[in-house]
This record gives structure tokens, C-alpha cells and sequence, in this order.
């Protein structure tokens, strides 16, 4: 389930889709011990200047929906999910670098944010996002390793819990074949 204030990544209301203590307790019920819960962090971010300052707001409905995770003792792995296209800006060597800064500092704010929670949050570094059609395949599994080390060493550097945190690694498009 994707974390909202009562829309989806694209901004169009799907209040059945808000994620509540009551949708936590029953996917408890049905068994499963984890969850994974996809924050389209662009949708409450600001660019002022380079910074890409996540909502305070945003990051305490996030840590809302995740201490409802924890509450049933179940796992909650929270990623960058689908963001607008930004991604795209992988896949262009005049954007790489800005693109990848834009990740940094993303990932900094939520790993602070989050460093002294419960080992039952899992941070994963992307979505399906991973893979570009305008890069060959080789220059795609380079920017994915890039990306992903640069995910581990900006969590781990946060220090408190985050220096041994389980973090999940996205693959090439999210394909299993691929990774």
C-alpha cells in the first residue's frame, strides 16, 4: 500500500488506499509478517535550492503507518517508490549527477529520520525504477550498482540502529532474470 494523505502517486484521490491501523491488523490476521510500504516522496518534497526537503508532515505519517507495521510485529520495508519521472534522470549522462544527488539527499533525510527505529524496518533503495531503456544493459547495471552503494553508504553513515539495518537492493527492473 502506497502511503498517502489520501492519494496515490499521481495525486488522485483513493482514500481506501490510506493505509490504517485497523488495514495493519488485518493483513496481520491473514498471516503475513511483513509489509512493504511504498512512499512516493515526491509528492511532499521541496526543492528549495538542491535541498529536496521531505515534509516534515510526510515523515510522520510515514512513521505512522510503519509503527503500525511494528505494532502487529510484522516487518516494514519502506522504499523510494515511483516519483514523478525524476528517475529517468539516471539514464542521462547530462543528469546523472544532479539525479544522483537528488537520491542522497532524499535518502539522508529518511535514514535520519528513521535511524533509531526498530531493526523490524527495513529501508529498500528503489522500486522498479532501476533499468534504463537509454542506457545499454552494461551502463544500466553500472548506474544500478551506483545507486545502490551510494543507498547503503548514505544509510549506513547516519550511524544509531542504520549501521547494521537490513536494507533490500533493488535489481534490474525488479527482474528477477536480470539481478
Amino acid at each position: 500500500y502506497a502511503v498517502t494523505t489520501a492519494s496515490t502517486h499521481d495525486s488522485q484521490p483513493m482514500p481506501e488506499m490510506t493505509p490504517t491501523k485497523s488495514m495493519m491488523t488485518n493483513i496481520k490476521s491473514c498471516g503475513f509478517r511483513s509489509v512493504r510500504i511504498p512512499v512516493a516522496w515526491s509528492n511532499m518534497i521541496t526543492e528549495d535550492g538542491g535541498n529536496w526537503t521531505i515534509d516534515e508532515a510526510y515523515l510522520k505519517r510515514v512513521s505512522e503507518v510503519v509503527n503500525y507495521a511494528v505494532s502487529q510485529d510484522m516487518y516494514a520495508i519502506v522504499n523510494i517508490h515511483w516519483d514523478s519521472g525524476w528517475w529517468e534522470g539516471f539514464g542521462n549522462a547530462a543528469t546523472q549527477t544532479a539525479t544522483l544527488m537528488r537520491y542522497e539527499k532524499m535518502w539522508k533525510q529518511i535514514a535520519e529520520y528513521f535511524k533509531d527505529y526498530s531493526h523490524q524496518l527495513i529501508f529498500e533503495s528503489a522500486n522498479e525504477e532501476l533499468g534504463w531503456n537509454s542506457l545499454s544493459a552494461d551502463d544500466s547495471y553500472k548506474m544500478i550498482n551506483k545507486v545502490n552503494q551510494k543507498f547503503v553508504d548514505v544509510v549506513r553513515a547516519t550511524g544509531s540502529k542504520n549501521t547494521d539495518r537490513f536494507l533490500l537492493i533493488a535489481g534490474y527492473n525488479t527482474d528477477i532474470w536480470k539481478t
